[in-house]
């Protein structure tokens, strides 16, 4: 049951490997709604000049706003807009499910064997390798988060023309000249359409870290001969917060879910296997390297550790 240090390599590069994978996620949904944006910005660009060169006594008025027709066309293209990056949003997160499921599967048996006797003792012969995991229930976390994934992209589109339409009136309010207020108007705007990319990749982070949590849940079962729970291990460094500093260490049953960190998290699931006697085996078991997570934190400099608890509860500590 010992973490070696191939136990803590193999976390380290799944952590890359996920950063890396959520990070063209990010890189790709900024892209589709800036490119978005320069799409539908000149009609409703218009639209909003419109409103200022009809502006009576210099002033846009609410009942303007709602009452102009080419305003509304303007705001139904970009509606259709963005339904159309809904949807591809939830094709390029659904589409990279696979290898997410797969690359946390395979980790995670990796993981088990790292801490089982060497290959030559015969410690390899307790391990059920991801390719022999049951099939149906890998298929099962796939088909899932494929619906969560466009369940949750589906709204995205008629929830941000609804705020767009409160923000235009809002934006009348201020008093300054009719080009000054269509432009803020304008602005207001691209930053709802923009702040759909951002709820894009909330859902693509949440989503492809949930199915690969339950595919490394999925290969602890299969191997619950000699995995009996996991153990939460925290990145412990200054950007991981204070709450996941403390879980980290801590020992979880088998079925038990998780870790269930932040949006963003970067907490990885470890399994606990064993002891090499319990498995009869009769070498001596090399004891675990984890850090501790205490002695890790006490060892940062008073910047970091201020950093990660903040002033109160720094000085409390």
């Amino acid at each position: 049951m010992a973490v070696t240090d191939d136990t803590l390599r193999l976390l380290a590069q799944l952590r890359d490997a996920t950063a890396a994978l959520t990070d063209s996620h990010t890189r790709d949904l900024i892209k589709a709604y800036a490119a978005g944006w320069d799409e539908v910005a000149a009609d409703l660009d218009a639209a909003l000049l419109d409103l200022a060169a009809g502006a009576k006594d210099g002033t846009i008025t609410g009942a303007q706003v709602r009452q102009s027709t080419r305003l509304r066309k303007a705001l139904e293209v970009i509606g259709r807009e963005l339904a159309r990056l809904a949807e591809e949003a939830g094709v390029l997160i659904a589409g990279d499910l696979q290898h997410a499921v797969d690359l946390a599967g395979r980790t995670q048996a990796a993981l088990t064997g790292s801490q089982l006797p060497p290959r030559h003792v015969g410690g390899a012969d307790l391990l059920v390798p991801w390719d022999r995991v049951d099939e149906a229930a890998v298929r099962a976390i796939i088909e899932r988060t494929t619906q969560q994934i466009h369940a949750a992209t589906l709204p995205l589109s008629d929830e941000a023309v609804r705020v767009m339409k409160r923000e235009l009136v809002r934006g009348v309010a201020g008093g300054s000249n009719p080009n000054d207020t269509a432009a803020r108007m304008l602005a207001r705007c691209r930053g709802e359409f923009e702040g759909g990319a951002v709820r894009a990749i909330r859902i693509a982070r949440t989503e492809t870290l949930d199915a690969m949590r339950a595919a490394a849940r999925l290969s602890d079962r299969a191997n619950a001969d000699v995995v009996t729970g996991w153990t939460w291990v925290a990145s412990m460094t200054e950007r991981t917060c204070a709450a996941c500093w403390a879980m980290h260490g801590s020992v979880h049953k088998l079925e038990e879910p998780g870790p269930h960190d932040h949006q963003n998290g970067r907490c990885a699931r470890s399994p606990v296997t064993k002891s090499w006697a319990d498995l009869g085996f009769t070498i001596p078991e090399p004891p675990s390297v984890l850090p501790d997570g205490p002695a890790t934190f006490a060892a940062l400099g008073p910047e970091s550790q201020r950093a990660i608890l903040g002033g109160k509860r720094y000085d409390a500590w």
